[in-house]
């Protein structure tokens, strides 16, 4: 669930104090871009980012790793911190910030979905949801995973110019490198009121080299790398009901 941080004093402890083995299911957007691969002590932004607007903020990078925090310094020990990366699957999709509502015109129409280039040569995580599912039921009441953190992820990762190459290859998805501003534009929500989450999101996530290591969660699920879904094969079984009308 989704906490800002005003009601996390509130919702936390009655998850806690009611349930056996409370997920806390925050995000690796919570992490700086100092450090890779990024594993679970890596530096997150709330502790290191300079940008003091960004860190007072309520992003949803910054109230996760709040939440986190809440979570270390409570009396209750029943729990564990889960972060996914970009995770896709049935009717979802993404590519840099864009969602698979922004995409399907595009791949419709056949118009070039404009796409941020500065950030085609940047390093993107997407993690099939089943293997993140998976992950999740063999951490649940594992008790090597109490008081624990874990990057629910896979290790693969691509450049965001690699991965659009994935979806002009299997969506038939064409594309064309814009300036920031375009970029933006090109998204039906992109207004006023949404400007600064959007913008967070692009340069505090999306403009991060995000190579994740996988190795903690790996070892205590007993899973190997090469079980979980390459990112190809898996927009590849999608895509079926990606492409699906609503």
């Amino acid at each position: 669930m989704i906490y800002p941080t005003g009601e996390i004093p509130v919702y936390l402890p009655l998850m806690l104090q009611n349930t056996e083995h409370y997920i806390y299911l925050s995000s690796y957007r919570v992490f700086a871009d100092e450090e890779h691969p990024i594993v679970e002590s890596s530096p997150r932004l709330l502790d290191v980012s300079k940008d003091e607007e960004y860190v007072r903020s309520d992003d949803y990078g910054i109230y996760k790793a709040r939440g986190e925090d809440f979570l270390r310094q409570s009396r209750f020990r029943n729990w564990t911190i889960l972060r996914p990366a970009i995770t896709y699957s049935r009717k979802r999709c993404q590519l840099i910030t864009l969602e698979r509502f922004h995409l399907l015109p595009y791949i419709r129409s056949g118009k070039p979905v404009p796409l941020f280039d500065k950030a085609l040569t940047v390093q993107g995580t997407m993690s099939w949801a089943g293997d993140v599912a998976e992950m999740q039921r063999r951490l649940l009441f594992n008790e090597k995973a109490i008081c624990e953190d874990f990057n629910v992820t896979t290790s693969e990762h691509h450049s965001w110019g690699e991965i659009a190459e994935y979806y002009k290859d299997l969506f038939g998805l064409n594309y064309q490198p814009v300036d920031e501003e375009t970029y933006f534009l090109a998204r039906a929500d992109y207004n006023e009121t949404s400007r600064q989450a959007l913008k967070w999101q692009l340069w505090y996530d999306r403009m991060f080299n995000r190579i994740m290591d996988n190795s903690k969660v790996l070892k205590v699920t007993g899973l190997k790398q090469s079980q979980l879904m390459p990112l190809y094969e898996g927009l590849k079984l999608e895509r079926k009901t990606i492409l699906e009308e609503d």
